[in-house]
């Protein structure tokens, strides 16, 4: 609990001094970047600032870094020592209490369960037994043998967290990405945020796709040879909201999965097929 005092008290040092020095138009400005590792998960931060700031930046991006790891380790299944983990250990079917940051997580996930009618769910088939109560911070899993897990959304949630705390310390273009998940706000010094759409072979045949992120979350979820599509890439307000939709699109397959895209507004996509073919959405 110390340590994650001290950390909190450097990020709102640093978004002191950020407000306090960044303030001149005349200043050069410049990407600053960080790699980071979330899990096993490969990482960066992009953020475009005021030359100025330098060393206040990268105490932010570090402060960033680490609180991406505090809240992997706390959503992890795979961590026994996880707030999700001792949740599935100990709820019994009865409310049990939950931090704000996994209430959080949990809306999130309910949100696409429900857009996508149950083909993401972070419960194997029972999250209509979800009972979630935001007001007090606690959730009713109601059969006692329910089991929950965040692996196609948290890499998402995180992002769109960092992007929340970045912002509020005065910066209004950055790019974040954890694993298949981005989230991007504002532009880039020289041209907007883009991603290329890739699967598990890499780029696509010199046919790549570039996705022009503006203010919103993407996911570029990759399949394999057993999977109805190489890839599916979606970008929506959020990158939780993306990851979640591009997991479900694997279990629909793609004509079910184009149906469920078309009635998401705001959302723009693209799912490669076995065969390379590029489907995307309309306008794309």
């Amino acid at each position: 609990m110390k340590t994650k005092k001290t950390t909190r008290c450097l990020f709102f040092l640093c978004l002191f001094l950020l407000k306090a020095t960044s303030s001149h138009a005349d200043d050069a400005v410049g990407e600053f970047s960080m790699r980071l590792s979330v899990g096993k998960l490969p990482g960066a931060i992009v953020v475009v600032v005021y030359k100025r700031d330098a060393e206040n930046i990268h105490k932010l991006l570090d402060f960033a870094g680490k609180e991406a790891g505090r809240l992997y380790d706390q959503m992890n299944t795979a961590n026994p020592a996880s707030e999700v983990a001792k949740l599935n250990a100990n709820h019994g079917g009865k409310p049990y209490p939950l931090s704000s940051e996994l209430t959080s997580l949990f809306k999130a996930a309910e949100r696409v369960a429900h857009s996508t009618s149950g083909a993401f769910d972070i419960s194997q088939g029972h999250f209509r037994q979800i009972d979630l109560d935001e007001k007090h911070n606690r959730v009713k899993l109601k059969d006692p043998t329910i089991q929950v897990r965040f692996d196609g959304i948290i890499e998402g949630f995180i992002a769109d967290v960092l992007v929340r705390y970045i912002y509020s310390a005065g910066m209004k273009n950055m790019m974040i990405k954890i694993g298949p998940a981005f989230r991007a706000l504002g532009q880039g010094v020289y041209e907007p945020w883009k991603l290329q759409v890739e699967d598990s072979l890499g780029v696509y045949a010199n046919r790549a796709v570039n996705v022009f992120m503006g203010n919103s979350g993407a996911a570029a979820v990759s399949g394999n040879a057993q999977s109805c599509c190489r890839g599916v890439t979606i970008a929506m307000k959020e990158a939780a909201l993306a990851q979640g939709t591009a997991q479900a699109i694997f279990v629909l397959g793609i004509e079910e999965g184009k149906k469920l895209l078309e009635q998401i507004g705001g959302a723009k996509w693209v799912i490669v097929d076995q065969k390379g073919n590029f489907i995307r959405s309309p306008g794309f």
